[in-house]
């Protein structure tokens, strides 16, 4: 069975991701504010407290991975500053300076916060 015959349709009014076509031009791709929310709260719920627990455990692996991941993602959802961020928390990590590690951290909860 493929993976085309595994997917289910979803209608455009629940669609998280779909595209604006009032702009003119070619169609920009708009994340709904429900998509948006969830990713805020698996911010906090889940990469903050895999960071603490990191942090914690002088862990620079894994703050690492966590900032690649945040990175990556967080521009997706329109937090390109949160992304800049998280590649200043890489660098930081793989240098093993913890005290920039968590000043980054704070200012990724003050951006969060107020984002």
């Amino acid at each position: 069975m493929s993976s085309a015959a595994l997917r289910v349709p979803v209608p455009e009014s629940e669609n998280p991701i779909r595209k604006d076509e009032t702009g003119g031009g070619r169609p920009k791709w708009v994340v709904s504010k429900a998509l948006i929310d969830s990713y805020r709260e698996r911010f906090f719920q889940v990469y903050l407290k895999d960071l603490e627990s990191a942090i914690c455990a002088n862990n620079d692996i894994q703050v690492g991975q966590i900032g690649h991941k945040l990175e990556g993602s967080a521009p997706l959802y329109g937090w390109v500053q949160l992304g800049s961020l998280a590649k200043d928390l890489q660098k930081a990590a793989a240098e093993q300076s913890w005290t920039k590690v968590q000043e980054i951290v704070n200012a990724m909860k003050l951006y969060m916060h107020n984002s």
